[in-house]
C-alpha cells in the first residue's frame, strides 16, 4: 500500500537487503557515510545472530558473518554522491534524503559539497554514540564530540549561504535537555537518540550485543532471552515527553518560546568557569566554537511551520517558521504566579549550563519546584521572566566545550591524560579530549 513500513530507511556500505521495494516504503532515506562511534570503520554482524529471519531480510545465508566494508564503494567523490541522491529521489520522489557524516576534520567542507549534491538533511554523528558491532580498537578513544562537528558544519554552510537549503540533525550520546539546548545553539534543528531509548526499554549496558545473549531481551533473537524483554512503547513515549518538559524549562529560563529561536545563536554560549583554567593551560582555541557566525534567519524554506516537536524514528524534529523578534523582558505567557516568579529569579541569577560537567545550577529551581508537588506543574510551565532592569538581559548558557562523558560523577577517570577534564569514566565510554 501507500503507507510506509518505516519512517527512515538506511543505505549503508553493506547494501544488505537494499532493494527498490525496501527504499520505497519509508518517508526518509539516509545515506550512511560513517558512524561517529567508529569513524572510518565498517561493521560486522556475527553469524550467531544471523537467523532465518535476518538472513531473509538481508538476502544472506543463516549463520554467516555479515561484514560491512568501511567505505561505500560506489562513493568516492561528491559527483558520485550526487548521482546516488538523484537515483534515490527518482525511485522515491516524496522521500527526503539524509546524509550521515562523522564529526571530524574538514567535515564542514564535506557538508558544503553534500548540500550542493542535493541532500535535504545532514546528520552529524559524534564519537560518544553507541554501536553494537564495533572492533575492539574502536571501543574507546575513537571519534570526536558532536559539538565540534556540528559547529563547523553550521559555520561553513552559513559562510557559503547554503544554510537555508538543508536541515541539520545531530546524534551521538544526546540524553538530557541541556544537550538538546546546546546542540540547538550550535545549529541543530533535529536530534537523534539511540542509547537513551534503549535504556527506556530496559537496557542495562551489559555490552554483549554481538553475542546474541542480551540479558534484557533487546539485542537478541534467542527465544530464551527474548522472553525476558519487559519494554513497551509507552516507556519510550513517557521518556520523550519528560525530556520535552525538561527542554521547556530550559527555554523558559532563558526567555525563549521555542527551540527555533535558539538555532545557531552561539552568543548564548560561554565557557564554564570551572573549565577556563584548563582551556588556558592546554592553549585551546575555542573562538570558532563559541563565537560562530549566527544564523541570520531560520531555514523556513525547508521547515514548515509547527508549534512543537515531532519524533521521526527516534529523531526529534523542531520544525518551525522564521522566529519573530521578541523583547527579552516579555513574560512567557499566561498568568504570573508569585512562586514561579521567585523560581525564575533564582534561575536568572544563577545560570550555568555545562555539558556533562558538575555544574547544574539550574537544578536548584527545579528541585524547589519538584518539592512543591504536582500542584506546581502549571506554575512551572508559565514561568514569567522578571521585568526589572537588572534582569532584562538574556541569561547566558555556559557550555563546557570538551569531550562529553555521561557516566556516574562518583567514579574517577582511570586515564591520567584526561584527569581534570571529565573526572569520570565507565567501561566502553569515549573520553576524547580536544588536545
Amino acid at each position: 500500500g501507500d503507507k510506509p513500513s518505516a519512517k527512515i530507511e538506511e543505505v549503508a556500505s553493506g547494501r544488505f537487503g537494499v532493494t527498490a521495494e525496501y527504499l520505497s516504503a519509508c518517508e526518509e532515506l539516509e545515506i550512511k557515510v560513517g558512524q561517529g562511534a567508529k569513524p572510518g570503520e565498517g561493521g560486522q554482524l556475527m553469524g550467531v545472530k544471523v537467523d532465518e529471519g535476518i538472513a531473509r531480510a538481508r538476502h544472506a545465508r543463516p549463520g554467516v558473518d555479515l561484514i560491512s566494508p568501511p567505505p561505500l564503494h560506489d562513493l568516492y567523490s561528491i559527483e558520485d554522491l550526487k548521482e546516488l541522491i538523484y537515483e534515490l529521489k527518482q525511485l522515491h520522489p516524496r522521500a527526503a534524503v539524509c546524509v550521515k557524516l562523522v564529526a571530524g576534520r574538514n567535515v564542514g567542507t564535506v557538508a558544503v559539497g553534500v548540500v550542493k549534491a542535493g541532500a535535504d538533511i545532514i546528520q552529524i554523528s559524534g564519537g560518544d554514540g553507541g554501536t553494537g558491532a564495533a572492533p575492539i580498537s574502536s571501543m574507546r578513544h575513537a571519534g570526536l564530540p558532536w559539538e565540534l562537528g556540528l559547529s563547523e558544519v553550521h559555520r561553513r554552510l552559513s559562510e557559503h549561504d547554503l544554510r537555508a537549503r538543508v536541515r541539520l540533525r545531530v546524534d551521538g550520546g544526546l540524553s538530557t535537555a541541556e544537550d538538546i539546548v546546546v546542540a540547538t545553539a550550535l545549529g541543530a534543528e533535529e536530534y537523534g537518540f539511540g542509547k537513551l531509548l534503549l535504556v527506556a526499554q530496559g537496557c542495562v549496558m551489559a555490552r554483549v550485543c554481538e553475542k546474541n545473549r542480551c540479558p534484557t531481551g533487546i539485542a537478541t533473537h534467542d527465544p530464551k532471552f527474548k522472553a525476558k524483554y519487559k519494554g513497551a512503547p509507552e516507556h519510550v513515549v513517557t521518556l520523550l515527553r519528560r525530556l520535552a518538559d525538561d527542554v521547556r524549562l530550559q527555554l523558559a529560563a532563558v526567555g525563549a518560546r521555542s527551540l527555533g529561536e535558539l538555532v545557531g545563536d552561539t552568543s548564548r554560549l560561554e565557557l564554564a568557569p570551572a573549565r577556563r583554567e584548563l582551556v588556558k593551560q592546554r592553549r585551546l582555541q575555542l573562538a570558532a566554537l563559541l563565537h560562530a557566525r549566527p544564523l541570520a534567519r531560520a531555514p523556513a524554506a525547508t521547515t514548515p511551520a509547527s508549534s512543537g516537536s515531532r519524533v521521526i524514528g527516534g529523531a526529534a524534529s523542531s520544525k518551525r517558521t522564521r522566529p519573530k523578534q521578541r523583547s527579552n523582558s516579555r513574560p512567557l505567557g499566561g498568568s504570573v504566579f508569585s512562586r514561579a516568579r521567585r523560581l525564575a529569579q533564582r534561575a536568572a541569577s544563577k545560570r550555568s549550563w555545562s555539558i556533562g560537567g558538575p555544574q547544574r545550577s539550574y537544578s536548584t529551581a527545579r528541585r524547589s519546584a519538584a518539592r512543591s508537588g504536582p500542584a506546581s506543574c502549571s506554575a512551572r510551565r508559565k514561568i514569567s521572566r522578571p521585568t526589572s532592569r537588572a534582569s532584562r538581559s538574556t541569561p547566558r548558557m555556559s557550555a563546557s566545550v570538551r569531550a562529553r562523558s555521561l557516566c556516574s560523577p562518583r567514579s574517577r577517570c582511570s586515564d591520567a591524560r584526561y584527569e581534570g577534564i571529565c573526572g569520570r569514566t565507565t567501561a566502553g565510554r569515549s573520553h576524547v579530549a580536544a588536545e
